[in-house]
């Protein structure tokens, strides 16, 4: 199992980074801390986070700087949750969405970066409306999630989806990954997420090992907002996951010819 850390920032960097006039800067800020702390603690193997406002426009003007501070890693891109919906009824703006995201894979494809993770929402904000509407609220994810793995395919890049929690309204519990599995989409499996929506996490692996390509092994509690505990102060029993894995889903991957990423603890930045 390859273990390694993601880009779990602290709220005083994050707000530092977000109140730099210059937004470009502010990226640089929250990944050289990231990287430095990886380097630090001897960790190759790390996921680094793009969100809003460091969009794909941002982020071309300071290609080359992040390159730099990526050399000697072998990294996977969390691609942006926040302000990035995958059920916008409105179709222009889902078109936007999507666009955002396969030019942030073709940017990272650039810099030898082929792994990627994603948040099949986000709803939140919109839930009241879209629980009027749920089966075609649905019907727009799904067709926003196909053509985004498609398009990865395409790029010859490993895409995989995570599992939500709280309050969203769609993929949280495991039969919802049902059309996943039945299309071959790959899963990256949070246990906070599962833990503070009371799901067992088992139940995904049980369920979809044959899928499961990435863990985020991060603590939480259950019915409480989505802190990304250190392992050890929430409930999830990461000692079990792990056995569970070790039966099931990596050595069913390994005979397949490919290398499964146990991720990620938090680094409690």
């Amino acid at each position: 199992m390859n273990f390694g850390l993601s880009m779990t920032i602290s709220l005083e960097i994050l707000k530092e980074a977000l109140n730099l006039e210059i937004p470009a800067k502010g990226f640089l800020y929250l990944l050289e801390s990231f990287t430095s702390f990886a380097k630090e603690h001897n960790f190759k193997t790390i996921e680094i986070g793009t969100f809003p406002p460091f969009d794909y426009v941002i982020l071309k003007e300071i290609k080359n700087e992040i390159q730099e501070l990526l050399v000697g890693f072998d990294v996977i891109n969390h691609l942006p949750s926040w302000e990035i919906n995958l059920a916008y009824q409105n179709e222009e703006l889902r078109k936007v969405a999507i666009a955002e995201i396969k030019n942030l894979i073709i940017f990272f494809k650039e810099l030898d970066i082929d792994k990627f993770v994603m948040h099949p929402g986000s709803y939140s904000s919109m839930n009241f409306i879209y629980k009027l509407i749920p089966d075609k609220m649905l019907a727009t994810v799904k067709e926003s999630i196909l053509e985004i793995n498609t398009f990865a395919k395409d790029q010859s890049v490993q895409l995989s989806f995570e599992n939500l929690g709280g309050s969203n309204l769609l993929f949280t519990k495991p039969e919802e990954f049902v059309f996943f599995a039945e299309n071959g989409i790959e899963l990256t499996i949070d246990t906070s997420h599962a833990m503070i929506t009371s799901i067992d996490t088992l139940e995904f692996i049980n369920k979809y090992y044959k899928n499961i390509v990435e863990m985020h092994f991060v603590d939480g509690k259950r019915n409480e907002p989505d802190y990304h505990l250190p392992l050890g102060d929430g409930g999830v029993d990461y000692k079990t996951l792990l056995k569970r894995l070790e039966e099931v889903s990596y050595p069913w991957a390994e005979a397949q010819g490919f290398s499964p990423r146990v991720s990620y603890l938090n680094a409690g930045l």
